[in-house]
């Protein structure tokens, strides 16, 4: 687990100092978002699946 640390400590400080992922923010935003719609869809089928299963 050490090991597994040591590289995303090093991930983490790349996007950091990454001016640029900053202004890549609020169009990702968006970009996220519709992603979110999608997931969200698959999470309201959820509940009634489990539903049935029961």
């Amino acid at each position: 687990m050490s090991n597994g640390g040591s590289p995303h400590n090093q991930t983490i400080r790349e996007n950091t100092p990454k001016p640029n992922e900053t202004k890549v923010t609020p169009p990702k935003a968006e970009k996220q978002a519709v992603a979110q719609s999608g997931p969200v869809e698959k999470n309201k089928a959820v509940p009634p699946n489990e539903s049935a299963r029961a």
